[in-house]
């Protein structure tokens, strides 16, 4: 700050708070992906924290000072077709006695090896920098949504930043590289999860007959493997693990199932714990804050809405072209344990080489038919 001047990191709208503690639950025509998904996302309607449950009348009111576990699922860009599946990170923290959660942690996950346009960098991130930082600020470009639950018992959002934080360590550390099908932001956040014993239920593939042929069709029309692998890639890897709200959902629907005892699986003694603990879930709208940026909208649930969304044509898609980032070899103590994989997949190899066997036997039958009939 200067004289007559000053330098704002953040700007942090007042009405970005949880305060309202009407019990409104979902109602039979409604799950977690309509609320993320009204009204165009949200982007441009006001902020909104509705009360889906609470385990005794009232007690939500109660909820300042109790611990925080969260899901954060952000919406599609409007101005990035590459970005409309959107992103996701775990959140965690302690509820204010007003409601505001700008001081809570989010548990952010980027790619190192790209230089973010927007100044974005994997680490926990405290939400008003997540979420408002002038440049990098999520809610400049898109609308976001939380899944969060006030517990009694801090022990198991202890136990995941702990753990998270191991993985960042791991990740900065190169033990593991992020990959946009098998490690992205969605995939390291519930496999952390899941490495503490809460068994989220799968959803999943898009399946491997439609990720060969669109492997195929890839590399004939694009004449580029490593793309062409990376479709593959998408439609081959467990969608809890592929897509923000995909894994939004049904980490969503686990938490109400565990709070309502509705639970038909055997808990391990991380879930028990968890459901013992849960005393209040909201959901949370938050809309894009103004800018010069093209509004957003909700992510996308499927690779077949993304197709469905983007323009059919490649040519027409808008995308922000990142640049590399030159990480200090010292970084790398290790080689990680998912390297980039090969252009081509085995299945494509076993398919590519009963081809090429079908060809020559059909080759060869021609050859002793001519010669038969010289």
């Amino acid at each position: 700050m200067t004289d007559d001047a000053f330098i704002a990191r953040t700007v942090w709208p007042l009405d970005f708070a949880i305060n309202n503690y009407q019990l409104l639950p979902l109602s039979e025509d409604e799950d977690l992906q309509t609320l993320v998904q009204a009204d165009d996302g949200g982007v441009q309607q006001p902020h909104q924290s509705r009360l889906l449950w609470e385990r005794i009348p009232g007690s939500a009111m109660e909820a300042a000072g109790k611990p925080v576990l969260g899901l954060m699922l952000n919406g599609a860009q409007g101005d990035d077709h590459e970005a409309l599946a959107g992103h996701f990170a775990i959140v965690t923290g302690q509820f204010d006695d007003d409601g505001s959660y700008s001081d809570w942690l989010v548990n952010n996950f980027y790619n190192l090896e790209t230089i973010s346009e927007k100044g974005i960098i994997a680490a926990v991130t405290p939400m008003d920098n997540y979420l408002a930082d002038l440049n990098a600020g999520q809610n400049y470009y898109r609308p976001s949504y939380m899944l969060v639950a006030t517990l009694k018992n801090g022990q198991p959002t202890a136990e995941f930043q702990q753990s998270i934080n191991q993985v960042i360590n791991y990740f900065y550390r190169g033990h593991f590289i992020y990959n946009h099908a098998d490690a992205n932001c969605t995939g390291i956040s519930i496999d952390t999860l899941r490495a503490l014993d809460w068994n989220i239920p799968t959803r999943g593939i898009n399946g491997y007959v439609q990720a060969i042929g669109a492997y195929f069709y890839t590399a004939l029309v694009e004449m580029d493997l490593n793309a062409a692998r990376q479709i593959y890639d998408y439609l081959t890897t467990e969608t809890t693990r592929l897509l923000p709200a995909v894994a939004f959902d049904a980490i969503g629907e686990d938490l109400l199932r565990l709070s309502t005892g509705q639970t038909t699986r055997s808990l391990s003694s991380y879930e028990k714990i968890l459901a013992d603990s849960i005393e209040a879930l909201w959901f949370v709208r938050i809309p894009q804050i103004p800018s010069s940026r093209v509004y957003g909208d909700a992510p996308v649930y499927s690779f077949n809405e993304y197709l469905e969304t983007a323009p059919a044509d490649r040519d027409e898609w808008v995308t922000i072209e990142l640049a590399e980032r030159n990480i200090p070899a010292s970084f790398h103590q290790q080689r990680p344990v998912n390297p980039k994989p090969h252009p081509i997949p085995w299945p494509i190899v076993l398919i590519l080489f009963g081809l090429s066997g079908f060809i020559i036997l059909v080759f060869r039958s021609l050859i002793k038919h001519f010669s038969r009939r010289k």
